[in-house]
């Protein structure tokens, strides 16, 4: 029981926005659709090489170009040709 009471300790202290500034996870946050939290995660992770600045700069370069900053990620790749439009903001220089 003491090791849950401390990892809820740590929690509370830590699981706060302002942690969030040098992590990917800080761009999923200002998505609101549980589907597009879980696909923003996935491209950070796949982006997610070098500096974090790097990882950071990539990743919203990569919303920019799919023109979806703050959400509509899934509704964005249900559109045809969703493959073509991944593929050319993925494999564009980010």
């Amino acid at each position: 029981m003491k090791s849950h009471d401390t990892i809820l300790k740590i929690y509370s202290l830590y699981h706060h926005p302002k942690y969030l500034v040098w992590d990917p996870l800080r761009i999923a946050r200002t998505f609101i659709q549980h589907e597009d939290l879980e696909l923003i995660s996935l491209l950070s992770a796949l982006l997610a090489f070098g500096g974090v600045k790097q990882i950071l700069g990539s990743v919203e370069r990569l919303l920019e170009r799919l023109k979806c900053t703050s959400g509509g990620l899934i509704q964005l790749l249900k559109s045809e040709p969703r493959e073509e439009l991944l593929a050319q903001a993925l494999f564009e220089k980010l």
